[in-house]
């Protein structure tokens, strides 16, 4: 995670952004149109460094979507939804799943043990 002054200066960033695109004549108050904005600049700051592995933030959004839905599923029905119950609700192809699972996983570290004996690591596989 950035330190707390690298996001403060986006919040300013994003509030510049508010200031420069407002429009009074727009019936919209200015702070609600602010934390639009500020937030949108916290979040791409995030994406871009906020890892040490980079993801796509479209990427990102799709596995905030399954959260969800995965989330929403299980109060509606009160289990665990299938892989078939997922794409049906978030109205993707079923093919999508695997790979959003994957990607969800995250990045490992090479020096990760492959057994629990730590004799082997993956960069030693590599």
């Amino acid at each position: 995670m950035p330190p707390m002054e690298e996001l403060l200066q986006e919040s300013y960033f994003g509030l510049w952004e508010a200031v420069q695109h407002y429009e009074t004549s727009a019936n919209v108050r200015f702070m609600t149109y602010a934390e639009y904005w500020i937030r949108q600049s916290v979040q791409r700051y995030l994406e871009k460094c906020g890892s040490a592995v980079r993801m796509p933030s479209h990427t990102r959004q799709k596995i905030a979507r399954y959260k969800k839905t995965v989330q929403k599923l299980e109060q509606e029905s009160g289990r665990v939804p299938t892989d078939n119950e997922i794409p049906d609700k978030m109205r993707v192809s079923v093919r999508l799943l695997p790979e959003l699972k994957i990607q969800m996983q995250g990045a490992a570290s090479l020096d990760t043990p492959l057994a629990d004996d730590n004799s082997l690591t993956l960069s030693d596989t590599i």
